[in-house]
Order: C-alpha cells, then sequence, then structure tokens
C-alpha cells in the first residue's frame, strides 16, 4: 500500500525539466524527432498498457499552460471521453495531411480509448480556459493531464494509452507497471511509459536500468544499448529523479525513488 501511494505522489508532484523554457524545451533525451506517429487522422496503432484506477473529477475541463503555448479541452461524457490539447507554436512536423482532411491538419492531439492520434478541424482549443498552474492534474470522464514545465501529457486510465505534446515534441506511450527492487519498500520506479514497444518489454528493461540509476545517481547511463538520462529531480516527499531512456525509435521513461 506504501508503494502505491507513493506512486499517486509521484504522478502529481512536480520534476523540474533539466533546461528553461515553459512547455517549449526540446527534451534533454531527445531532441524534437519522436516517433511512433501514426499515418493519418485514423486511430494509431498502439498497444494497451495497464489500466490504472479512475481518478475523481478535479480541475478545470477548460484549461491552458502558464506559458500560453499549450490549450486543452474535455469533451463527452463518462463512457467516452476525450481530451485534445493544441499547440499554439510547435517545432515538431506532423505525419503527411490524411486525404479525408479538408480542414485544418494537425492543429492538436487528442484522445479517447481508441488512442492518440492528431487532430483535422477548423477550430481550435487556444484561449479561454484556467491556467492549469505547472505540477497541476487534471481529471476529467476517465482521463488525466498534467501540466508541467516541459508541456501536457495525457492519459487514458482504462487503457493506459497517451500522449505528450510541446513546443519541441510530441510523443504517445503507453503506462506500465511500477517495478519495484526492495520487497515491501519504496525502492522502485514508477510513471513506467513505453513507445516503440509492450509493457512485457518496457517492464523487463526498466528491471534492469533501474537497478543501476537512483535519485541520486549519474547523470546517465548505458544499459544494453540504451542511454538514459536524467530529466528532472525533486526531493520533496522523498527523493526521485526521473529519466529517459532511448534506443533507436523505441523510448521508455520512468521514475526513480
Amino acid at each position: 500500500m506504501a508503494l502505491r501511494a507513493l506512486v499517486l505522489v509521484i504522478a502529481l508532484a512536480v520534476l523540474p525539466a533539466c533546461g528553461g523554457g515553459a512547455d517549449d524545451a526540446p527534451s534533454a533525451a531527445t531532441g524534437s524527432t519522436v516517433t511512433d506517429r501514426p499515418a493519418s487522422s485514423t486511430t494509431t496503432t498502439l498497444a494497451t498498457g495497464v489500466a490504472q484506477d479512475p481518478l475523481p473529477d478535479d480541475g478545470p475541463e477548460h484549461f491552458t499552460t502558464p506559458s500560453g503555448n499549450i490549450g486543452c479541452m474535455f469533451t463527452g461524457d463518462l463512457a467516452e471521453g476525450s481530451v485534445r490539447c493544441d499547440v499554439a507554436e510547435r517545432d515538431w512536423q506532423p505525419p503527411p495531411r490524411p486525404a479525408d482532411c479538408e480542414l485544418d491538419w494537425a492543429v492538436g492531439v487528442e484522445l479517447d480509448s481508441r488512442g492518440p492520434r492528431h487532430v483535422c478541424a477548423g477550430d481550435t482549443v487556444m484561449g479561454g480556459g484556467a491556467v492549469l498552474a505547472y505540477g497541476r492534474t487534471a481529471a476529467h470522464r476517465g482521463l488525466e493531464c498534467a501540466s508541467e514545465v516541459r508541456g501536457v501529457s495525457c492519459l487514458h486510465r482504462a487503457t493506459g494509452r497517451g500522449f505528450a505534446v510541446s513546443r519541441a515534441s510530441y510523443r504517445w506511450f503507453i503506462q506500465c507497471q511500477t517495478v519495484g527492487f526492495t520487497p515491501a519498500s519504496e525502492d522502485a520506479a514508477g510513471q513506467v511509459r513505453a513507445t516503440g514497444l509492450d509493457c512485457d518489454a518496457a517492464e523487463a528493461f526498466v528491471d534492469r536500468a533501474g537497478r543501476v540509476t537512483s535519485s541520486g545517481g549519474p547523470e546517465s547511463v548505458e544499459v544494453d544499448g540504451w542511454r538514459c538520462v536524467r530529466t528532472g529531480h525533486a526531493d520533496d516527499p522523498l527523493p526521485r529523479s526521473e529519466f529517459d531512456c532511448t534506443k533507436g525509435e523505441r523510448r521508455v521513461s520512468f521514475t526513480r525513488t
């Protein structure tokens, strides 16, 4: 139970990025090139992650990040909720416009039970929403979005699928299980998110990588051909560091306590 509570704390906590730039800074590990992109506005092929316990509705249903560069809105109902986030200024390029999109292409990204995808729309969700401070989370209709200095990440809790978007990049991911290293302790890696591999493979990798990383360990390590870089650190309520690991087009991120 202590471990489960810790994971929730990590999910809601602020983990400062290693650079400046409110939700505009490129990832220290990956730059602005992100993989696992869908080829059209239809649902992308993405493995199902691990279902998360539902959260009570909380926070604004329409919000803007403090920088004003990302705006998001929850829509739908509990049976089929969705969230859309638009980016005012971006450095990344979306895939080619699909033939069936006759409106503005890739003005943002959206997420529902089918998974994340780019938006084809003639409107915008930018502007008008409440400011969601960095480190805060909004949850509605079975989805949750976290506002962080490095961007916004949103998760569909029943499927474990999600996206992360910023000025510098976007990413589709699946959320996986917490990996524990010492039984009945907080020695673990939580917030395990994978792109380009399933949860079994991601958790097996984190089991190896987590044993050579720690909240106070080296800034970067090499593990089985993967490069893991510390991208954030916080000491309250417990020391923890966020790591981003890449190998070719595959990517796994986790929070080490």
